[in-house]
């Protein structure tokens, strides 16, 4: 029952936000807890407000990209830090735990200063990269938790077969730790989907803000249409929706075995 009240909860903005976008402008703030206008035509206005399938494009792209590329440095990271033992090893992973405390507002004059003095500001590689860096402490880490939960005996055992250590990395672990690939590709994906501060300071184009971004900027000081800004808000978190439902047995099964190892 405690569950259920606490997702309830969880689930008013979102409610709040779908009674708002299907409520005309002069009606906003009457406290009506169900729509009374009904006002559908906020989802067409809203396409042609702004350039919303350029946001949205823009959007899957860092998405994707950064949950490829988290995945696939993530496993190479996560395998040298589970099966290899360098100098800095302990110092590399404290990095990765305190990086994950530091306010991003923190960092974000530095990435703007970088990004833009390597000429990279206001494309999709500068924003890419940045949304990957921002996120690859968390893949890093939680790979290799399932690494660490493999045997060794497993890939020492292909070694005398014949395979060399990339081999048995791509024949024998990555199969093993298929559940904990699709886990970050989704987690990532979502993560990256809903990022706001970085694609903000980092594009100045339509074509290259995501829609967290595009959003945002029909907010003024004079004139906030809320009812848009809701119906975008709603369109904008069905793509993350449709991936979770898809990928859900996969997400699920992934955190459970983590949890588990």
């Amino acid at each position: 029952m405690l569950v259920l009240l606490l997702c309830a909860f969880a689930l008013l903005p979102v409610y709040a936000a779908f009674v708002t976008s299907l409520t005309t402008y002069e009606n906003i703030g009457n406290g009506n807890l169900v729509p009374t206008d009904w006002a559908w035509d906020n989802y067409v206005e809203i396409w042609r407000q702004i350039p919303l399938a350029q946001y949205l494009g823009a959007t899957a792209i860092y998405s994707v990209a950064s949950a490829l590329a988290c995945v696939v440095l993530g496993v190479l990271a996560a395998y040298a830090l589970s099966r290899m033992g360098f100098v800095g090893k302990q110092l590399f992973m404290y990095a990765l735990l305190v990086s994950q405390v530091i306010p991003l507002i923190v960092i974000a004059v530095p990435l703007f200063t970088l990004v833009r003095s390597v000429g990279l500001f206001d494309t999709y590689t500068g924003i890419s990269l940045v949304v990957t860096g921002v996120h690859l402490a968390f893949p890093i880490m939680f790979l290799k938790g399932y690494l660490d939960g493999i045997p060794k005996d497993m890939e020492e055992a292909a070694q005398v077969d014949g395979c060399n250590q990339v081999q048995a990395l791509f024949r024998i672990v990555l199969p093993s730790i298929r559940p904990a690939i699709y886990t970050t590709l989704a987690l990532v994906f979502f993560t990256s989907w809903q990022m706001f501060l970085i694609p903000l300071i980092l594009s100045s184009s339509d074509d290259k803000a995501p829609v967290t971004v595009g959003v945002f900027r029909l907010l003024s000081d004079s004139y906030t249409p809320w009812h848009l800004v809701m119906a975008g808000a709603i369109i904008a978190s069905i793509p993350p929706v449709a991936v979770f439902l898809i990928a859900q047995r996969q997400l699920i099964g992934g955190l459970t075995a983590g949890a588990v190892k």
